[in-house]
């Protein structure tokens, strides 16, 4: 009764009439001139008359709108959580034509969701350059990880990989953090911080080159910093830590497949350890390298030590070289580390990655566990004083 109510109070505010007069206006196109954007009174007034390609173009419009329209109100009827429909539109708005898209050579626009108020959209562009097609596959790539975060957190973010992830008592710490964890790679990249951000840490941040900012606010005073450095993007996102609309789409050729967000839990209830005892710093650094490891391309692999990161390996075609691409960043930033905790996107195939970690001092492993070979791996980490923690939920990103 409950739902049938929701569904006829929703269902009274379907509009029938204006889409069908829409519709049948439009399908005369040859006769007929039918506007259903605002912005194109000016243009149309000041054409006067209109040519047959001029009314189609229009009526192309029309359909698109109905078509957007309807979408919003098949997703509101069938909520996510049930089966997939045999249909499935999706309905967006332009943002912003781009300059190009990944390369100059391809054409690309920005859309929103229809019925998205929250999305990266609503950011506020302060100041800075155009965005690019790469800077929103990045900005969206930083958002989406420091919303994991709980403390204070900073993200960079370079070609669509995190490559210096950190969380500290301060805002400030924690950017300190992040730029220490690689330096090199983070030049030209882009940050992402789950806190306001002051003169302090808008002073720290105008010391290197960075492409794009995004945060949920910015003091004046850290404006007036950013304001000198005219071709650095900065972006206020309110909504930023705000849960994502739980869906992901993707282009293949010829179609578009539909997933839902991988959620990560803070939760250790369905955790086994299989050697060694937990405590709570533990426990902290074992989750935060779970939503790092998370948010890069696979095969990935994070080393992490008191809430940064030291050293990651991710998008490699296989296993045992994403631990060596960590383990080599680690050495070269982080060259005494010890007493460090490793975690891996998906199970450990063979026990050759076990004992690279154990010539890095990996003490610890996370990990989701799930190989015919995952007990000769346990034996492996035992016999080399590693312990591990076995998750049971894989967290690829391909």
């Amino acid at each position: 009764y409950f739902f049938k109510s929701l569904t006829f109070d929703f269902s009274e505010k379907i509009d029938v009439g204006g889409p069908s007069m829409l519709r049948a206006a439009a399908k005369n196109f040859e006769r007929i001139t039918v506007i259903c954007d605002p912005e194109d009174y000016e243009w149309v007034l000041s054409k006067g008359q209109l040519d047959l390609e001029d009314r189609q173009y229009l009526a192309a419009k029309v359909f698109a709108h109905i078509s957007a329209y309807d979408s919003l109100i098949s997703q509101k009827l069938n909520p996510r959580n049930q089966q997939a429909q045999k249909t499935f539109t999706v309905g967006g708005k332009l943002v912003n034509e781009l300059r190009y898209g990944e390369n100059p050579q391809q054409k690309a626009a920005w859309y929103s969701y229809s019925a998205d108020n929250q999305g990266l959209h609503a950011a506020e562009i302060i100041q800075g350059k155009e965005l690019s097609y790469n800077n929103l596959l990045d900005l969206d790539a930083a958002a989406g990880l420091v919303r994991e975060m709980s403390s204070s957190a900073a993200v960079a973010v370079k070609h669509n990989n995190p490559c210096g992830v950190a969380v500290a008592d301060s805002i400030l710490q924690a950017f300190q953090k992040s730029l220490q964890s690689d330096p090199v790679s983070i030049f030209g990249g882009i940050i992402a911080v789950n806190r306001k951000i002051e003169a302090d840490l808008a002073t720290a941040m105008s010391e290197i080159f960075l492409e794009c900012i995004v945060a949920p606010d910015f003091s004046s005073e850290a404006l007036q910093i950013f304001s000198k450095k005219k071709n650095l993007r900065i972006l206020k996102w309110s909504e930023m830590l705000k849960p994502s609309s739980g869906r992901q789409i993707k282009s293949i050729d010829g179609g578009f497949l539909i997933q839902d967000s991988d959620i990560l839990s803070n939760s250790t209830e369905n955790w086994k350890t299989v050697s060694g005892e937990l405590s709570l710093p533990l426990i902290s650094d074992l989750l935060f390298a779970e939503k790092v490891c998370a948010s890069l391309k696979s095969n990935a692999i994070a080393i992490v030590k008191n809430g940064q990161t030291l050293g990651l390996g991710m998008g490699q075609v296989n296993r045992v070289d994403s631990v060596k691409q960590a383990i080599e960043r680690m050495n070269k930033n982080f060259p005494d580390a010890t007493e460090v905790v490793m975690a891996s996107d998906a199970f450990f195939p063979f026990a050759d990655s076990i004992e690279m970690a154990a010539i890095a001092k990996v003490r610890w492993v996370i990990q989701p566990g799930g190989s015919v070979k995952d007990s000769e791996v346990i034996e492996r980490a035992k016999d080399l004083k590693i312990n591990m923690v076995f998750t049971g939920q894989r967290h690829f990103k391909h």
